[in-house]
């Protein structure tokens, strides 16, 4: 009897151990399924945020890529004026331009033609009228390279829009078409060309200006935007490799 009471202890010891391991093992179980889903949620949440990112990465891509579209197009027609004013400064020489000097009687095309170059370049002057002496203008041909230098490197920012309108009506006057002043002079014809050229450049610039701020800060928003998606990309990644990691450890 004493034997069996034993053995019947015994059983019951081992029954109660093991009832323990299983409270245990269903205990971490739980606990590994609280976490599944605790994982899955997080993964839900952060793809719905990738999701809501990538709409609005998308949108400032496109927004970028048709101001990118519009810029291209406005200098694509801006570029072949700009070229065309440098080269017809480029084909002057130092004598074509020694020779326009020279007149001591210049024509009113010549005149006309060196006040709106002298206006572009910002030539110093006290008043209005002194842009129309013709000394000023044979001081300013008086260095030919210096001059084709300071036209060469002239950008639209350089001058105000109040300049360029004042060139740009002198040299609307009557008789200043670029064909018939070329044939009158190669050097006159030329810095009419150029100051023509010039203000084409200088309108399409300025339209250029604001589109150019407007691309800057849509690609700055698109940048920023994939950025984002990049990192709520990673979250997501991240998320659904902890819910795969729990699920194997359900497994187990």
């Amino acid at each position: 009897m004493r034997e069996t009471k034993k053995n019947v202890d015994t059983l019951l010891e081992f029954i109660k151990v093991k009832n323990i391991e299983v409270g245990k093992v269903k205990e971490d179980t739980n606990l590994v399924v609280i976490k599944v889903e605790k994982a899955s949620a997080e993964a839900a949440v952060e793809a719905k945020s990738a999701g809501v990112i990538m709409v609005v990465a998308d949108k400032c891509v496109a927004e970028a890529t048709e101001i990118q579209i519009v810029c291209d197009k406005e200098l694509g027609e801006a570029l072949p004026a700009l070229k065309k004013a440098q080269d017809a400064v480029d084909k002057l020489d130092k004598s074509d331009i020694g020779e326009l000097k020279g007149f001591s009687s210049p024509k009113d095309q010549y005149k006309d033609t060196m006040e709106a170059i002298m206006l572009l370049i910002g030539v110093p002057h006290k008043k209005p009228a002194d842009l129309k002496d013709w000394k000023l203008a044979q001081k300013e041909m008086g260095n030919p390279e210096g001059l084709k230098t300071t036209l060469m490197n002239l950008k639209p920012e350089m001058v105000t829009e109040d300049t360029k309108n004042k060139a740009d009506a002198i040299l609307k006057k009557e008789g200043m078409e670029v064909e018939r002043v070329m044939k009158m002079s190669k050097a006159a014809g030329g810095l009419c060309l150029f100051a023509n050229c010039f203000i084409s450049f200088f309108n399409v610039s300025k339209t250029i200006a604001p589109l150019k701020a407007s691309l800057d800060e849509a690609v700055e928003k698109k940048d920023g935007a994939l950025k984002e998606l990049n990192e709520a990309k990673a979250k997501v990644a991240e998320c659904e490799a902890n819910v795969e990691q729990q699920n194997k450890t359900l497994a187990q």
